[in-house]
């Protein structure tokens, strides 16, 4: 299908691997729109369009997907959307498998495997992983190989860089894909896991030029195998030595530290391991408090305390115990943020009240967590009942900032009657900062004439292009006005070939208008005679 055809082969792969081991879940489908969650290192959630029943386009929160890049959860989900259909086909292909190999005998289908693994070498050595035990010399092998994928792409300083980046991780993703993957669907447990740690060991050791995020895919591949060898292991003697290997590499493997901190916490969850995570995190969390010299040094401790929580929730510990260690750390506003949620949570209103509003205080120069904190209290004020102080909270969120947020200020405007929120709107205006983006909350009251006012005493057009469809209808002639003047700034820069594009851009723009065709013939005409001597700029506007 055309769509398939966007995606990079390994990716679709990955993909539709994802959605074989049934990792796409709470599939909503409402219209045309999509959305589900798929399950990788974390659970990412997917919203896919469609038409004729094709998707033409998708989104994903993962970090792949943040580069505009089409990734394998999106993968996943188009497979499972088409689940029916691709199940029907595969259910028919492998019943012509089971059909035409039931009619040959053992003997014939001895020689037919002898004679193809002769000629596929690839073939071969995946069978022999699958079905025989493992040497050392094998294992070494097996090293090897993935040392020649990492120095076949190096250059002779070891570095590689961004033309290279893809074929490495291409490579190394097919390894993993085909001959890690092979040892964990035969059993070969404890050898995958070897393999996929020294593979990761190697990729935090590597100097890359990963812009397209190949090293996020080939963690997410690592993340992948660790997670199976966990779940499919009966054997507690492998289960202690990798959960011992996390706790050693979670500080010193980089890029992998959050991918271990969450295989630590996510899994590993018989009773042993609990009581020792436990012991570990507020072990870690006093030597990284007492001896923290770096941001990263107290975002660890941070987050060593708020697993130790989650420990003595799981083991059942009384709850004053994780009160007093949440009171006691909540000079740290996360913290903090985690003790007000313990208050409200068993109905100390009062004491969660007078934690934010000391937070608010203590953390005063961080306007961003001042913010949390305030939006925290609000809320609290309104599931108790405490109406004034909601009000107040609400106020103080939309007159504290130059930047007002639009949903904030449409629950106060919901707090107040229609006829008496012009006149608190008023007052509200009154007390925003000077300089204040109030262009929202003017489209929002359709307070246009205010609207028009702020878009044309911006210097360029931004204010124009947003509003230009609500605007045009009633003030067409001064936003054209607003185009001629911009553009005419703008040509009187001498500039590359790409600021003389942009100007064209402007002009076009000028035709939305009544009057815009005129317009923007009379400025090239003038630039015509003004101008002569930029050629390329000549030439820019020829294609007008």
């Amino acid at each position: 299908m055309d769509w398939e055809n966007k995606f990079d082969e390994t990716i679709l792969d990955r993909g539709y691997d994802y959605f074989q081991r049934g990792l796409v879940s709470n599939i909503k489908k409402s219209g045309n729109i999509i959305k589900a969650d798929v399950s990788g290192s974390s659970i990412y959630r997917v919203s896919m369009k469609i038409k004729d029943g094709q998707p033409i386009s998708a989104s994903c929160d993962c970090p792949y997907a943040s580069g505009n890049r089409l990734c394998k959860h999106m993968a996943a989900v188009y497979f499972a959307v088409n689940d029916e259909k691709v199940a029907t086909e595969s259910e028919s292909d492998n019943q012509n498998v089971e059909n035409i190999v039931e009619e040959v005998s053992d003997k014939d289908i001895r020689e037919f495997v002898i004679e193809t693994l002769k000629l596929d070498s690839t073939l071969f050595n995946l069978f022999k992983i699958r079905y025989s035990k493992m040497s050392k010399d094998e294992f070494a092998s097996l090293k090897s190989n993935i040392n020649n994928i990492f120095n076949a792409y190096k250059d002779r300083y070891g570095y590689i860089d961004y033309y290279n980046a893809g074929g490495f991780e291409n490579d190394l993703e097919i390894f993993i894909n085909e001959t890690v993957q092979s040892l964990v669907d035969s059993g070969q447990l404890e050898i995958a896991y070897k393999l996929i740690n020294y593979i990761a060991v190697k990729i935090s050791k590597l100097n890359i030029d990963d812009s397209d995020g190949e090293i996020i895919e080939l963690m997410e591949c690592c993340d992948d195998i660790w997670t199976q060898i966990i779940s499919l292991t009966a054997d507690m003697k492998l289960k202690r030595k990798m959960f011992k290997w996390f706790q050693t590499k979670i500080d010193k493997l980089e890029p992998f530290d959050d991918t271990i901190d969450n295989i630590l916490f996510s899994e590993f969850n018989e009773q042993e391991f609990l009581e020792k995570k436990l012991t570990w995190t507020k072990q870690r969390f006093v030597e990284l408090k007492d001896n923290h010299d770096s941001y990263t040094d107290e975002y660890r401790a941070k987050s060593m305390a708020l697993h130790y929580v989650d420990m003595l929730k799981k083991l059942n510990y009384p709850t004053d115990m994780i009160r007093d260690f949440l009171f006691e750390n909540s000079d740290d506003w996360d913290i903090r943020r985690s003790y007000v949620t313990y208050c409200i949570e068993h109905e100390d209103y009062s004491e969660a009240i007078r934690s934010l509003i000391e937070g608010k205080r203590l953390f005063s120069d961080l306007s961003g967590i001042v913010n949390q904190f305030s939006i925290q209290l609000k809320d609290l004020y309104k599931k108790i009942g405490y109406d004034e102080d909601y009000r107040n909270e609400l106020w103080e969120l939309l007159t504290k900032t130059s930047s007002p947020d639009i949903k904030l200020y449409r629950e106060l405007k919901s707090v107040f009657t229609d006829k008496k929120w012009p006149s608190v709107r008023e007052k509200l205006l009154a007390d925003m900062p000077k300089g204040s983006d109030l262009q929202e909350i003017y489209l929002e009251d359709k307070l246009l004439d205010k609207l028009l006012e702020s878009v044309l005493s911006e210097r360029g057009l931004y204010g124009v292009q947003r509003y230009g469809s609500t605007l045009r209808p009633l003030y067409s002639a001064k936003l054209l006005q607003k185009y001629v003047q911009v553009a005419s700034d703008m040509a009187t820069d001498s500039g590359t070939r790409q600021h003389y594009r942009k100007i064209v851009k402007v002009l076009k723009e000028m035709l939305n208008y009544p009057g815009g065709n005129a317009a923007a013939e009379k400025l090239i005409e003038k630039w015509r005679e003004e101008y002569k001597m930029r050629p390329a700029m000549m030439d820019e506007l020829n294609k007008f």
